[in-house]
């Protein structure tokens, strides 16, 4: 909906009922089906229209009161497909509804010293961040989602290794379990995601070197063994978590160099920003058409 609506709507947020809620869904996805995307003065960029992030983070947060067991995150993408996305072809009003506008929900577990603080902008919550780091003067913009690692996500989890140019997979050098767990986890990260996918293992709480049960040499051999990049860090201190993110970025915009990413197949999750027309050694790309997503490198 348009950001007046958004506004009329979210101006007493305490008293909204269940019933408001779905007046708001309906009212959200009306505008798709109706076609009145113009008519209702929705933001354009560059011919497309975008998702007002400020509406979006506040239906989140509507959620968020309506279900307090839950922790609810607004992950909202730069541009949206329409019907009237220029040199892209027509595009149905129906296609335009099924951009990618989701909003993961995750129980709440309790805070974590396991989890990495936000050193990156965050929206709503710790689970999905923006990070841009510039490797040889090119930026690159890298989202993060931090998933939840109980079992019971398992699922879950699985469909965000697809599409995705990294994987991090992180354990908890006081809890020995966690490491034990590790080849699990990469096993479905490596059959579920690109076979480039660029993997880090990273072993968190390192400022509690006097309650480790898993020693440096024991990650080394692992990451040697499965051909891993291997990082400690401690997210509490935020020692090396940056390292760790620029870390990532090189290794990803090397594997663009070197042609092992394509970069006009999303599913590497790879985006190439405007005005790109040379990526890699031997990589060429078409003049960009309207209506491309401004990130560089997911």
């Amino acid at each position: 909906m348009p950001n007046d609506k958004a506004r009329e709507v979210f101006e007493d947020i305490k008293s909204l009922t269940n019933q408001k809620l779905d007046e708001v869904l309906r009212e959200f996805l009306k505008d798709y089906k109706e076609e009145a995307l113009e008519t209702k003065n929705w933001p354009t960029f560059l011919s497309g229209y975008t998702m007002a992030k400020t509406a979006l983070n506040s239906y989140t947060r509507m959620l968020a009161m309506k279900f307090p067991h839950f922790r609810v995150n607004c992950i909202c993408p730069d541009f949206v497909k329409t019907d009237i996305n220029a040199n892209t072809g027509i595009i149905s009003v129906d296609e335009g509804a099924e951009s990618p506008v989701k909003l993961a929900l995750l129980p709440d577990d309790g805070p974590s010293d396991n989890r990495f603080q936000p050193v990156h902008d965050i929206t709503i919550g710790v689970e999905y961040g923006v990070r841009t780091i510039t490797v040889d003067n090119t930026p690159i913009k890298l989202r993060i989602w931090d998933t939840a690692g109980q079992e019971l996500f398992r699922s879950i989890i699985r469909s965000y290794y697809r599409g995705a140019a990294c994987a991090l997979l992180v354990y908890d050098i006081t809890r020995r379990e966690t490491f034990n767990h590790l080849a699990s986890w990469l096993e479905d990260a490596r059959q579920q995601a690109n076979s480039n996918m660029v993997i880090m293992l990273i072993g968190n709480k390192s400022d509690l070197a006097k309650k480790r049960q898993v020693s440096t040499e024991e990650g080394e051999r692992f990451a040697k063994e499965n051909g891993l990049i291997f990082m400690e860090v401690s997210a509490k201190s935020g020692e090396k978590v940056e390292e760790a993110f620029v870390k990532s970025a090189r290794s990803i915009y090397k594997k663009i160099e070197d042609g092992d990413f394509n970069v006009l197949d999303e599913t590497h999750g790879i985006q190439i920003g405007y005005g790109r027309s040379y990526v890699g050694k031997n990589q060429k790309l078409p003049t960009p058409t309207l209506g491309g997503r401004r990130s560089c490198c997911t």
